[in-house]
Protein backbone atom coordinates (compact mmCIF):
# COMPACT_ATOMS: atom_id res chain seq x y z
CA UNK A 1 0.00 0.00 0.00
CA UNK A 2 2.81 2.33 0.94
CA UNK A 3 4.66 1.48 -2.27
CA UNK A 4 1.60 2.21 -4.41
CA UNK A 5 1.10 5.56 -2.67
CA UNK A 6 4.74 6.49 -3.22
CA UNK A 7 4.49 5.66 -6.93
CA UNK A 8 1.39 7.84 -7.17
CA UNK A 9 3.22 10.77 -5.57
CA UNK A 10 6.18 10.39 -7.94
CA UNK A 11 3.81 10.19 -10.92
CA UNK A 12 1.99 13.33 -9.79
CA UNK A 13 5.30 15.15 -9.41
CA UNK A 14 6.30 14.20 -12.96
CA UNK A 15 2.94 15.43 -14.26
CA UNK A 16 3.44 18.72 -12.44
CA UNK A 17 6.91 19.16 -13.96
CA UNK A 18 5.53 18.77 -17.46
CA UNK A 19 2.56 21.02 -16.78
CA UNK A 20 4.88 23.74 -15.49
CA UNK A 21 6.70 23.91 -18.81
CA UNK A 22 5.80 26.79 -21.19
CA UNK A 23 2.91 25.99 -23.53
CA UNK A 24 5.21 26.34 -26.56
CA UNK A 25 7.49 23.57 -25.30
CA UNK A 26 4.59 21.28 -24.41
CA UNK A 27 3.10 21.87 -27.85
CA UNK A 28 6.44 20.98 -29.45
CA UNK A 29 6.59 17.74 -27.43
CA UNK A 30 3.04 16.84 -28.50
CA UNK A 31 4.08 17.29 -32.13
CA UNK A 32 6.01 14.01 -31.89
CA UNK A 33 2.82 12.11 -31.02
CA UNK A 34 0.08 10.76 -33.23
CA UNK A 35 -2.49 13.54 -33.32
CA UNK A 36 -5.27 11.41 -31.83
CA UNK A 37 -3.16 10.98 -28.69
CA UNK A 38 -2.20 14.65 -28.65
CA UNK A 39 -5.88 15.63 -28.76
CA UNK A 40 -6.63 13.32 -25.84
CA UNK A 41 -4.31 15.37 -23.60
CA UNK A 42 -6.95 18.11 -23.65
CA UNK A 43 -8.82 16.11 -20.99
CA UNK A 44 -5.95 16.31 -18.47
CA UNK A 45 -6.73 19.78 -17.12
CA UNK A 46 -7.76 23.29 -18.13
CA UNK A 47 -4.13 24.13 -18.92
CA UNK A 48 -3.91 21.27 -21.40
CA UNK A 49 -7.29 21.85 -23.05
CA UNK A 50 -6.07 23.89 -26.02
CA UNK A 51 -2.33 23.20 -26.14
CA UNK A 52 -2.70 20.58 -28.90
CA UNK A 53 -4.32 23.19 -31.15
CA UNK A 54 -0.96 24.98 -31.51
CA UNK A 55 1.12 22.01 -32.65
CA UNK A 56 3.30 22.89 -35.65
CA UNK A 57 3.71 19.30 -36.84
CA UNK A 58 0.55 17.26 -37.47
CA UNK A 59 0.89 13.47 -37.55
CA UNK A 60 -2.34 11.81 -38.72
CA UNK A 61 -2.34 8.03 -38.79
CA UNK A 62 -5.08 5.48 -39.50
CA UNK A 63 -3.81 1.90 -39.51
CA UNK A 64 -7.14 0.07 -39.56
CA UNK A 65 -9.63 0.16 -42.43
CA UNK A 66 -12.43 -0.58 -39.95
CA UNK A 67 -12.03 2.86 -38.39
CA UNK A 68 -11.61 4.75 -41.68
CA UNK A 69 -14.99 6.59 -41.55
CA UNK A 70 -14.29 7.74 -37.99
CA UNK A 71 -10.79 8.82 -39.00
CA UNK A 72 -12.16 10.94 -41.85
CA UNK A 73 -14.38 12.80 -39.38
CA UNK A 74 -11.54 13.11 -36.87
CA UNK A 75 -9.28 14.76 -39.46
CA UNK A 76 -11.95 17.31 -40.40
CA UNK A 77 -12.70 18.11 -36.76
CA UNK A 78 -9.04 18.35 -35.74
CA UNK A 79 -8.14 20.68 -38.60
CA UNK A 80 -11.15 22.92 -38.02
CA UNK A 81 -10.36 23.29 -34.29
CA UNK A 82 -6.69 24.14 -34.71
CA UNK A 83 -5.38 27.51 -33.57
CA UNK A 84 -4.94 29.11 -36.97
CA UNK A 85 -2.79 31.89 -35.52
CA UNK A 86 0.10 29.41 -35.21
CA UNK A 87 1.96 28.20 -38.27
CA UNK A 88 1.94 24.54 -39.29
CA UNK A 89 5.26 23.56 -40.84
CA UNK A 90 4.63 19.86 -41.55
CA UNK A 91 1.71 17.49 -42.09
CA UNK A 92 2.06 13.70 -42.27
CA UNK A 93 -0.83 11.45 -43.31
CA UNK A 94 -0.77 7.65 -43.22
CA UNK A 95 -4.10 6.10 -44.23
CA UNK A 96 -5.49 2.60 -44.74
CA UNK A 97 -8.77 2.37 -46.64
CA UNK A 98 -10.72 2.58 -49.88
CA UNK A 99 -10.22 5.27 -52.52
CA UNK A 100 -13.46 7.15 -51.74
CA UNK A 101 -12.49 7.56 -48.09
CA UNK A 102 -8.91 8.36 -49.00
CA UNK A 103 -10.05 11.08 -51.40
CA UNK A 104 -12.06 12.76 -48.66
CA UNK A 105 -9.09 12.79 -46.26
CA UNK A 106 -6.57 13.86 -48.90
CA UNK A 107 -8.80 16.69 -50.08
CA UNK A 108 -9.02 18.03 -46.53
CA UNK A 109 -5.27 17.69 -46.00
CA UNK A 110 -4.30 19.21 -49.35
CA UNK A 111 -6.69 22.15 -48.94
CA UNK A 112 -5.36 22.78 -45.46
CA UNK A 113 -1.71 22.53 -46.52
CA UNK A 114 -2.31 24.86 -49.47
CA UNK A 115 -4.18 27.52 -47.49
CA UNK A 116 -1.88 27.38 -44.43
CA UNK A 117 1.37 27.49 -46.42
CA UNK A 118 2.73 24.19 -45.12
CA UNK A 119 6.37 23.54 -46.09
CA UNK A 120 6.49 19.75 -45.68
CA UNK A 121 3.78 17.29 -46.72
CA UNK A 122 3.92 13.50 -46.50
CA UNK A 123 1.04 11.31 -47.72
CA UNK A 124 1.15 7.51 -47.50
CA UNK A 125 -1.78 5.32 -48.56
CA UNK A 126 -2.31 1.60 -48.03
CA UNK A 127 -4.83 0.84 -50.80
CA UNK A 128 -7.36 -1.93 -50.17
CA UNK A 129 -9.01 -2.30 -53.58
CA UNK A 130 -8.43 -1.83 -57.31
CA UNK A 131 -10.28 1.48 -57.52
CA UNK A 132 -8.08 4.10 -59.17
CA UNK A 133 -7.31 7.47 -57.66
CA UNK A 134 -6.07 10.83 -58.90
CA UNK A 135 -4.49 13.35 -56.59
CA UNK A 136 -6.20 16.79 -56.51
CA UNK A 137 -4.71 19.12 -59.12
CA UNK A 138 -4.14 22.05 -56.77
CA UNK A 139 -1.75 19.96 -54.67
CA UNK A 140 0.80 20.54 -57.42
CA UNK A 141 0.55 24.34 -57.37
CA UNK A 142 1.82 25.14 -53.88
CA UNK A 143 4.39 27.94 -53.75
CA UNK A 144 5.43 27.17 -50.15
CA UNK A 145 6.06 23.40 -50.16
CA UNK A 146 9.74 22.54 -49.80
CA UNK A 147 9.42 18.80 -49.18
CA UNK A 148 6.79 16.52 -50.71
CA UNK A 149 6.47 12.75 -50.36
CA UNK A 150 3.67 10.70 -51.95
CA UNK A 151 3.53 6.91 -51.66
CA UNK A 152 1.04 4.06 -52.09
CA UNK A 153 1.24 0.43 -51.00
CA UNK A 154 -0.94 -2.32 -52.49
CA UNK A 155 -0.99 -5.54 -54.52
CA UNK A 156 -3.25 -4.36 -57.34
CA UNK A 157 -0.77 -2.73 -59.66
CA UNK A 158 -0.63 0.92 -60.63
CA UNK A 159 -3.84 2.82 -60.08
CA UNK A 160 -2.84 6.11 -58.50
CA UNK A 161 -2.26 8.93 -60.96
CA UNK A 162 -0.45 12.26 -61.02
CA UNK A 163 -2.25 15.06 -62.97
CA UNK A 164 -1.05 15.73 -66.51
CA UNK A 165 0.13 19.30 -66.15
CA UNK A 166 3.34 21.15 -65.43
CA UNK A 167 3.81 21.38 -61.71
CA UNK A 168 4.36 24.79 -60.16
CA UNK A 169 6.59 24.23 -57.12
CA UNK A 170 9.03 27.18 -57.02
CA UNK A 171 10.12 26.40 -53.43
CA UNK A 172 10.27 22.58 -53.70
CA UNK A 173 13.67 21.10 -52.79
CA UNK A 174 12.91 17.43 -52.07
CA UNK A 175 10.44 15.17 -53.91
CA UNK A 176 9.82 11.48 -53.19
CA UNK A 177 7.30 9.48 -55.26
CA UNK A 178 6.57 5.78 -54.80
CA UNK A 179 4.23 3.39 -56.68
CA UNK A 180 2.55 6.13 -58.71
CA UNK A 181 1.72 6.70 -62.38
CA UNK A 182 3.33 9.74 -64.00
CA UNK A 183 1.92 10.22 -67.45
CA UNK A 184 3.01 12.98 -69.81
CA UNK A 185 1.68 14.25 -73.12
CA UNK A 186 0.51 11.91 -75.87
CA UNK A 187 2.43 13.54 -78.74
CA UNK A 188 5.70 14.73 -77.27
CA UNK A 189 7.60 14.39 -74.03
CA UNK A 190 6.37 16.40 -71.09
CA UNK A 191 8.48 17.99 -68.35
CA UNK A 192 6.71 17.69 -65.00
CA UNK A 193 9.47 19.59 -63.27
CA UNK A 194 9.99 22.64 -65.49
CA UNK A 195 8.68 24.94 -62.75
CA UNK A 196 10.47 23.18 -59.88
CA UNK A 197 13.47 25.49 -60.17
CA UNK A 198 14.87 24.69 -56.71
CA UNK A 199 14.45 20.91 -56.84
CA UNK A 200 17.67 19.30 -55.60
CA UNK A 201 16.63 15.79 -54.51
CA UNK A 202 14.32 13.60 -56.63
CA UNK A 203 13.45 9.99 -55.77
CA UNK A 204 11.20 7.90 -58.03
CA UNK A 205 10.56 4.41 -56.66
CA UNK A 206 8.62 1.84 -58.70
CA UNK A 207 6.78 4.53 -60.67
CA UNK A 208 5.20 3.95 -64.09
CA UNK A 209 6.17 6.71 -66.52
CA UNK A 210 5.32 7.56 -70.11
CA UNK A 211 6.10 10.64 -72.16
CA UNK A 212 8.10 12.06 -69.27
CA UNK A 213 11.03 14.41 -69.69
CA UNK A 214 13.22 15.49 -66.78
CA UNK A 215 15.52 18.45 -67.12
CA UNK A 216 16.74 20.29 -64.05
CA UNK A 217 20.26 21.67 -63.69
CA UNK A 218 20.14 21.38 -59.88
CA UNK A 219 19.54 17.62 -59.92
CA UNK A 220 22.57 15.34 -59.73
Amino acid sequence: MLQIKRKTIISDQMDDRISNLPDEIISHILSFLDMKYAVQTSALSKKWKYIWTSMNHLNLNSQSSRTSPLFVKFVDDALSHRNHLTQVSAVELSFTGAATQFYSVVTSIVNYAYLRHVTKLTIEWFRLNTESFRFPDHLFGSHTLKHLSLATHDFYGFGVFIPISAWDFPALETLNLSNLVLRGGTVESFDFFSKCVNLKDLTLHNCAMSGLDIFNVLLD
